[in-house]
């Protein structure tokens, strides 16, 4: 699976639907990877998760057009969705794989402390 960006706890920041995916593997015991480059681990730490869901237009999903339907509901298209690292096993960077739980290191050795205060 890929992603947008890496948060400092090991949470992700990926397309819609990917925490749907995540969930069902673990409900169903099937490790999920995570493939990535090193430019996109972030320093930031996810204190409200849902911040980081950003919607966008709903015309990909239901159009304009719709004109009895549009006026009787509320669409919601979320463009991100925030996966908990413990929805995957490991992440792989070109340096190669690490568990989630490393990412405190490699933050340490890519960001200067200041970086990280918020």
């Amino acid at each position: 699976m890929g992603t947008h960006a890496v948060l400092a706890n090991g949470g992700l920041i990926s397309v819609s639907g990917t925490q749907m995916v995540a969930t069902a593997a673990k409900h169903h015991s099937t490790p999920v990877v995570v493939c990535t480059g090193l430019y996109k681990l972030s320093p930031l730490y996810p204190y409200d998760e849902d911040s980081f869901n950003d919607l966008i237009a709903p015309d990909s999903v239901l159009s304009f057009e719709e004109g009895e339907l549009i006026d009787k509901v509320t669409l919601l298209n979320p463009y991100y969705d925030y996966v908990s690292p413990e929805l995957y096993c490991s992440i792989f960077y070109v340096s190669g794989g690490h568990p989630p739980s490393y990412l405190y290191r490699l933050i340490n050795e890519n960001y200067d402390a200041e970086d990280t205060i918020i």
